[in-house]
């Protein structure tokens, strides 16, 4: 290889590192331009989401001194009030109790039901057992009363063959 063969090489090697470097710069310039619009879209957005929150906290505080301060509404006493407030939750929470209550009786019947069924299947086993036991003891006796007859036939057998 010659000199300029080399220095060709090197160029060329150059020029590619270039492109593939400028490919890359490229490629982060438009990462950073979209992370930028979302970063703005963000700012935007929550922004809103703050004069929102702002506009309904005001509304509500609104309602409050409207219901109080309206011509057309009978004035409330503060108990009243408050037991206009706390009825309904007091309503849902006796309703849910209720419900768990129910709940907790149908699981224990369950389970009772459950043991009784456990309990009688068990019982049923043990006769089951107690049966098998009777029937073992009454074939040991048939088998022996068998071998008992064999044994005498034997006998019976040899004496008439004398």
């Amino acid at each position: 290889m010659t000199e300029k063969d080399i220095n060709s090489i090197r160029q060329t090697i150059n020029d590619l590192l270039a492109i593939h470097t400028a490919q890359i710069d490229g490629k982060f310039n438009v990462i950073t331009t979209e992370l930028s619009a979302i970063k703005e879209q963000t700012t935007k957005t929550n922004g809103t989401v703050r004069k929102h929150d702002a506009e309904i906290r005001t509304l509500q505080m609104a309602e409050n001194v409207h219901v109080l301060n309206c011509p057309h509404n009978e004035p409330m006493s503060n108990y009243a009030a408050i037991y206009k407030f706390w009825k309904p939750l007091a309503i849902t929470g006796i309703v849910i109790a209720c419900i768990s209550v129910a709940g907790a009786i149908t699981t224990a019947s369950n389970f009772r039901d459950l043991f009784q069924k456990d309990t009688a299947i068990e019982q049923e086993v043990q006769k089951v057992k107690e049966v098998s036991k009777e029937n073992k003891a009454e074939i040991q006796n048939s088998k022996k009363a068998i071998n008992e007859l064999g044994t005498e036939s034997a006998f019976q057998n040899s004496l008439n063959n004398k």
